[in-house]
């Protein structure tokens, strides 16, 4: 019932019709909804068999068991899980269970996913699509504008943020698992990145908000010697 509780969230009904539809609390939808995890892996475990596909036992069940207990763990804490996290895992495990002439293969890690049902999603909405009108429009004006430049002297550069404690927003999750991240982590520095119409690459320019931060001091580390131009602003 829970399960079916869960389906009608999800296709977007009313918590208070949903509520009423099932003769409970709508106090008690909300908590169900927000124990989804729990509640959709009891029901994988414990569907009758009619209506749940049977698994037969792999080569390596032990070991496979434990890399998806792994793979659970990290999205229990919202720890983003890579392919390539999987098959590290895989080849720990197997060497602590003496497993030799396991490779962790991509095949393995293909068989494993459709074994449990593991898709690879984004974990928050991306950005909104380029306006490829107005890009158009620009892309017309450029030539009138560059006339008058050297190939060599025409650059291109982009500013963007470096958001360097936060953790990929792409993981291997469940199917029924809701694709949520954890709070992301905000520090970041600002950068700017150029390169010329011929393929030269000038140090990328990177501000940020101390003119020697502590790990800068820490480490010994000359902001005039880092393969980088380093500025700072307090705002930044």
């Amino acid at each position: 019932m829970k399960k079916e509780l869960l389906d009608l969230i999800d296709k977007g009904d009313n918590q208070r019709n949903i509520a009423e539809s099932f003769s409970v609390a709508k106090s008690t939808v909300g908590n169900i909804g927000k124990n989804r995890r729990e509640s959709l892996g009891a029901w994988n475990e414990n569907c009758c068999s009619e209506r749940r596909r049977k698994l037969r036992k792999t080569k390596n069940e032990e070991l496979n068991n434990l890399v998806f207990e792994f793979l659970c763990k990290c999205r229990s804490i919202d720890i983003p899980v890579s392919g390539l996290m999987l098959q590290s895992k895989g080849k720990e495990i197997a060497k602590k269970l003496g497993i030799e002439k396991f490779q962790a293969s991509n095949g393995w890690l293909e068989s494993f996913q459709r074994r449990h049902n593991i898709n690879f999603r984004i974990l928050c909405g991306e950005p909104a699509a380029t306006d490829l009108e107005v890009a158009a429009e620009w892309k017309s004006k450029l030539p009138n504008l560059l006339k008058e430049y050297a190939p060599e002297n025409q650059f291109n550069a982009v500013e963007f943020a470096l958001l360097y404690r936060q953790m990929p927003r792409k993981s291997l999750v469940v199917k029924e698992e809701k694709c949520a991240d954890g709070k992301l982590a905000k520090e970041r520095v600002t950068v700017l990145a150029y390169c010329s119409s011929t393929g030269e690459k000038l140090k990328p320019l990177i501000f940020g908000n101390a003119e020697r931060p502590r790990v800068f001091k820490a480490n010994g580390v000359d902001p005039k010697n880092l393969p980088v131009t380093w500025r700072f602003n307090k705002k930044a």
